[in-house]
This record gives C-alpha cells, structure tokens and sequence, in this order.
C-alpha cells in the first residue's frame, strides 16, 4: 500500500474566526474533518497567517492577519503535520512573525516548507520518507520573497520553480509541488497560470496543488501528473456575510467587471480535501472530499445532495480549462489586474523584483508602464 496524503487550500486562523475559536476552541474548527486526517499519513494545508504576537504589519497591506501562536495546538491535533507558508499573508507581520510561526510549528512536531530565514530555506525541499517512499514538498508564491539573507517565501519565477523540482526529483521518489497565485474569486485560472502548473508538471512534480483565489477551481491530469489548481478555503471567516461584502467588494471582479460576486455567493465557503494514494510511479487513486464553512466557521462535510451538485460543479470547471473563450476572459482580467497592482506601486519597489536581468522581467516593467499610462 501506498502513501495516503490528505492536501487542504486556505486555514485562516485570524480576523473574526477568531470569536468562534474564543467561545468554542479551536479543536471545534476542526471537529468533524479530523476522521479523514486520522486516514492520511500525511495532512497538509495552507496557512494563510502568520501565529505570533509580535510584529508590525507591512506597508501598503489592506489585509492583514495574525494569530495566536499556541494555535499550532489546534492544528496538530486536527491531525496535520505539515503546513505550506509560501503565501501572501505569512508576512503580514514581518519577520519576527514569520520565524514565531516557524518556531511555533516547528515545537508542535509540524513540519513546514515555502518560507524561512533566508531564500535557501525557504526554497528547501521538505523530504517525506515512509512505506519504501521518498516525497519532496516545494511550495511557491508571488509575494514577500526571501533573500539571500533576509527572511521570507520562496519567490514564483518559472525558471527557479522548474529547476528547484528537477534539482528535487533527482533524489526523491515523488515530487509534490504548491503553488499559491491567481486572481481571487474566479473559477478559472488564466493561460499564463495554466502554463506555470503544467510546466512544474513538466519539469517533474507528480502533484501540482494551488491556493489563493479563495474559490475552488479545476483539475485535470495533464502528462500523468494531477494538476489541482485551487482547493478554495478550507478554514475561513467567509461564512460571515459582512467578511464577504467587504472582500468581494474589493475584488479585481468588482472593478472590472459588470458582474463582481454578491454576499448571496457562497463559493468562498466550499471547498474539498483531496485526498490522493501515491506510490513511486506518481498518483494511483484520488478523490475529492467536498465540505463547507458553517456559520460557526467549523469545517463540516456536504451532505449528498450538496455533494453532487459542488462536484458536478468542478466536473463542469475542470472541462473549461480548454476552452478558449473563457481563457481569453481570464487572459484579459489577469492583465488589468497586473496594470492595477502596478499602479499602487513604485519603480523601486518592481526593480526589487530583479534579481538578475532576464527576458521574463518584462512581464513586471510592461504592466508598470500600462499603469502609469492609464
């Protein structure tokens, strides 16, 4: 038998979850998933903030979020061992936060991987070895990227994504790659995010899992790889009407679009477990394990009928992954969302970016200019 791996999107622990965690505690969160972790032997998730009580919040930062550090208790008797810490919020309050969250995990027996001291750690494998197989995790993401001796995530560029997972693939069995990005609230991803989750596929990574639209988006094998490009909110305040008027509000879709997503839109609450059997020839058996946020902010699973109708769904999302008409929608809010990110920025901030000069830098400088010209 092979290794059972249990993969969650987004934990947000922070901002008004916090109320329910206070009446109930945090075990209430995870109370009725736990049976499906107790099955994996490996459960990982996102953690969209850091656990600390120290830090300042970054500059420029709408949303901003921390939590408890004895709140990583919580996670490892939910039954997780690994957390995922390349994202856009685990630096919300700098460093020191980042490394309380690090240590915090870390003396709670949950391993992590994506962020660290310095880019060298947080672009380090995590090695799992058991039952006879040796699996590389590699987490990326846009945002706060370490330095050669500053602390931070590890950096999303194509090139450096696809060499840390050939670099990975030569001394592990597997390779299992996250990558957190896209636009939020959106069924799809864009040709430019589809090209990056293929090409960690292609470059060696057996699974390729995604996080941050805070929507569940779809999935497809693509060269004997799974590819799962979101899996949505596992832990969240989304329940909260008032938290979803006011994100969805501030949404690339209400700016763009005539069709931006109403308090009634309860996509931000689904999500689903994917749960994958793995041995070393990549993955054997999947199935996803739909479930919900209650009004308490719990993580409770669908009931048939709800079942059926989100997996139809993703069944439905996964199929226009190839259809040229709704990328080309994606293809167009990616851009004006690219020119509108770079317009609440300076120069220095995008020649930051560089970290040596390369073609692919243009994708920075074009929408900085656009911006500057709209």
């Amino acid at each position: 038998m092979g290794v059972a791996i249990n993969l969650v999107g987004d934990i947000l622990l922070a901002g008004k979850i916090e109320a329910s965690i206070s009446r109930e505690g945090i075990d209430s969160i995870f109370r009725e998933t736990a049976s499906i972790f107790r099955l994996g032997d490996i459960n990982i998730g996102n953690l969209e903030c850091p656990l600390s009580g120290r830090g300042e919040p970054g500059p420029g930062r709408e949303f901003i979020y921390r939590a408890p550090e004895d709140y990583a208790r919580g996670l490892k008797r939910a039954g997780f061992n690994i957390m995922c810490l390349a994202n856009n919020h685990i630096m919300d309050f700098g460093p020191v936060a980042l490394l309380d969250t690090i240590s915090s995990l870390e003396k709670n027996g949950i391993l992590h991987v994506g962020a660290g001291r310095d880019l060298g750690q947080a672009s380090k494998p995590l090695v799992f070895e058991g039952k006879d197989l040796k699996i590389a995790f590699l987490a990326f993401t846009y945002s706060s990227p370490a330095g050669k001796k500053s602390p931070g995530t590890c950096r999303l560029d194509p090139g450096f994504m696809k060499k840390k997972i050939k670099e990975a693939s030569r001394s592990s069995d597997l390779v299992i790659a996250m990558i957190h990005h896209g636009v939020e609230y959106v069924d799809y991803p864009n040709r430019f995010l589809i090209s990056l989750f293929r090409g960690a596929a292609e470059a060696g990574a057996a699974l390729v899992v995604g996080h941050h639209p805070h929507v569940c988006q779809g999935i497809e094998n693509y060269r004997g790889s799974l590819i799962a490009y979101s899996l949505g909110n596992f832990i969240s305040s989304y329940a909260d009407e008032e938290e979803r008027r006011e994100s969805y509000a501030k949404t690339a879709l209400a700016y763009f679009t005539n069709n931006p997503p109403g308090s009634g839109d309860m996509r931000t609450t689904e999500s689903f477990v994917l749960r994958c059997e793995l041995d070393k020839s990549g993955v054997q058996y999947y199935e996803l394990i739909p479930v919900k946020s209650n009004p308490m902010h719990q993580s409770v699973l669908m009931d048939a009928h709800e079942s059926a109708v989100f997996l139809k769904r993703i069944s439905m999302i996964s199929k226009g992954l190839y259809d040229g008409g709704i990328l080309d929608e994606m293809d167009e809010l990616w851009e004006k969302c690219r020119i509108h990110a770079m317009s609440k920025t300076d120069l220095a901030h995008v020649l930051k970016r560089f970290y040596k000069i390369r073609p692919s830098h243009l994708s920075y400088i074009i929408p900085y200019l656009k911006s500057r010209l709209t």
